[in-house]
């Protein structure tokens, strides 16, 4: 059987992404804006490839991203600085 670090590591990134509908990912992060406060630091626990950290991040939102997938870590960093 394997581990969710395996499944995740196998996945990776991308096929993560292609799970993932845009119109999802808009319709989710607008209500996140609406719920979130910038004022307040954010934790986004198991953030995988930064789908939610790295846009509300460029809003202005003070958040961090903590996952056990040192791929999809990796995956985030390297969005976020492009």
């Amino acid at each position: 059987m394997r581990t969710p670090q395996q499944f995740y590591r196998e996945l990776g990134a991308r096929g993560l992404a292609l799970r993932k509908k845009p119109e999802n990912t808009k319709s989710e992060l607008n209500f996140l804006k609406k719920i979130l406060d910038k004022k307040q630091k954010i934790l986004d626990l198991a953030c995988g490839y930064g789908r939610f950290t790295i846009p509300l991040a460029k809003e202005g939102y003070d958040i961090q991203g903590l996952d056990l997938s040192p791929d999809l870590l990796k995956k985030a960093r390297e969005d976020a600085k492009n």
